[in-house]
């Protein structure tokens, strides 16, 4: 793969949700409202900000929305984040949703809420509608494909890196060619069970290219599983052009909090040009 083709691959693959607050840790609601920090994005690899629909609803977003030169979602529920976007979409046309899934609902009664308040927006704008991987989730993926929107898998829980819902999930959305993306974990970017019962970001893109190739359940899953470094990123580096813009297509992101730690492992592999060590901190 030339360094171009590496570059298309992991271009904007990482959704930068570390200006999100924490439940009850810092940048938690303060009296000062919801603060928003705002790094200058360093890595090719770093797409989308995330920032809360709360943030947007007092104006503390207005920095992420002025300086920020990417592509910006806004995170909530359906009803927080749709009002939050009318009150920016003016200042940044471009900015889209994150939707959050109801947790104490079932999937298809979540997603079904969700996109019935999102009915009156414009289908230019992007939505990534949240899923957990419970009872249903295939019935409310048929929704948010109904409706021309893209999905964000909630993985939590999952216990093995090619747990079935993750194949099924993989395979589901690339027959269907729905747009996904993942919800906010600690990923690695190779499989390491020792670290993470998750699979690494380059087996995700190998598993995809895969299931685009009409692999079976049990091909996707030892894609899912391969734990050789070296192997994996061989094999990454294999895939050719066509492919690679065919998994890019559908895969938008991986949620990551610690933006600097996961750019310094891709780098560190050599898919990454290096950032000196200042500018890594600025990423974290």
């Amino acid at each position: 793969m030339s360094p171009g083709v590496s570059l298309f691959l992991l271009h904007a693959l990482i959704d930068d949700f570390s200006g999100l607050p924490r439940s009850g840790g810092p940048g938690a609601a303060t009296r000062r409202g919801w603060p928003v920090t705002v790094a200058p994005v360093l890595s090719p690899a770093v797409g989308r900000r995330v920032v809360a629909a709360e943030a947007c609803a007092n104006g503390a977003a207005d920095a992420v929305l002025r300086e920020s030169a990417a592509a910006v979602l806004i995170r909530g529920t359906a009803a927080a984040a749709f009002t939050a976007w009318r009150g920016v979409s003016a200042r940044r046309p471009a900015v889209g949703i994150d939707v959050a899934p109801e947790r104490d609902r079932r999937c298809v009664e979540s997603v079904h809420r969700s996109l019935a308040v999102l009915t009156e927006l414009p289908r230019t704008v992007p939505v990534a509608v949240g899923l957990a991987l419970g009872p249903g989730w295939r019935d409310a993926l048929d929704l948010i494909l109904a409706r021309g929107r893209s999905v964000r898998f909630s993985v939590c829980g999952v216990d093995a890196p090619d747990a079935a819902a993750l194949v099924d999930a993989i395979r589901t959305a690339t027959a269907a060619r729905c747009g996904f993306s993942w919800s906010c974990e600690r990923w690695q970017p190779v499989t390491d069970l020792s670290a993470d019962p998750l699979p690494g970001i380059l087996n995700v893109l190998l598993a995809t290219a895969a299931a685009l190739h009409g692999a079976d359940q049990a091909a996707v899953g030892e894609e899912l599983a391969r734990t050789d470094t070296v192997d994996v990123v061989d094999a990454v580096t294999e895939l050719d052009e066509g492919t690679v813009r065919e998994v890019r297509a559908l895969l938008g992101g991986f949620a990551v909090r610690e933006v600097g730690r996961v750019v310094d492992s891709l780098s560190d592999l050599d898919l990454l040009p290096k950032a000196g060590r200042e500018r890594r901190e600025a990423l974290v």
